[in-house]
């Protein structure tokens, strides 16, 4: 009698254990996809999520919708503000002469922006150097041709978007509510790429309203 009782609590003991391992394991999985892609981007329930493929994993939509800030920062005619472009879902990137993703990934912002001019897409890639004559100077050099320069040296946008490295890409609907955003670089003229940005740009609440 002893010895099945102690068999039974063996057994006990031994699924309780392996609960426990199952439960962590699940909680590390949650936590890693969580440092990778925000937890927006785990718990999101946006429709347009499963467009998040190939070349736009990384790309988190944000169900909240927040209005793009109202900083100020330097385009090719004078001061700038997103509001200025307000009915057209633009696509803003931060980059850097200097930061090897954002060089890499510009020429292809380029070609999205040729491709999705008819769509009504602003490609608004907003450069973050102190010196224009640099980022002038890599935009010549790439035959990049399609993007204006706009410029922020004070870093004003990257702190009202809160970002903590660049490159990053934001995307915003025509109401000026983001949909979401992309941390890191990525090819932007992928198929991939154009049909998440078409599909989020014409469909009804792809960014949440929210005040």
């Amino acid at each position: 009698m002893r010895l099945q009782v102690k068999g039974l609590l063996e057994s006990v003991r031994a699924r309780k254990l392996a609960v426990i391992s199952g439960g962590l394991a699940l909680l590390a999985l949650v936590m890693a996809s969580v440092a990778i892609f925000g937890i927006e981007g785990v718990f999101s329930s946006n429709p347009l999520k499963r467009f998040a493929v190939g070349s736009m994993t990384k790309f988190v939509f944000k169900d909240a919708g927040m209005p793009a800030p109202g900083v100020a920062f330097d385009g090719p005619d004078g001061p700038m503000t997103l509001s200025r472009l307000r009915g057209k879902p633009v696509l803003v990137n931060l980059w850097a002469s200097w930061c090897v993703p954002c060089v890499k990934e510009l020429p292809s912002l380029d070609r999205l922006q040729l491709a999705m001019k008819a769509e009504g897409l602003a490609v608004v890639a907003i450069n973050m150097d102190e010196n224009n004559d640099d980022a002038l100077y890599f935009l010549a050099k790439t035959h990049v041709t399609h993007l204006a320069l706009y410029s922020d040296p004070n870093l004003l946008m990257s702190v009202a978007l809160r970002v903590e490295g660049i490159p990053v890409s934001v995307l915003y609907n025509s109401e000026g509510r983001e949909i979401g955003r992309y941390v890191g670089g990525t090819d932007w003229d992928s198929p991939e790429a154009r049909k998440l940005i078409a599909t989020a740009i014409t469909t009804p609440g792809g960014a949440a309203r929210t005040e």
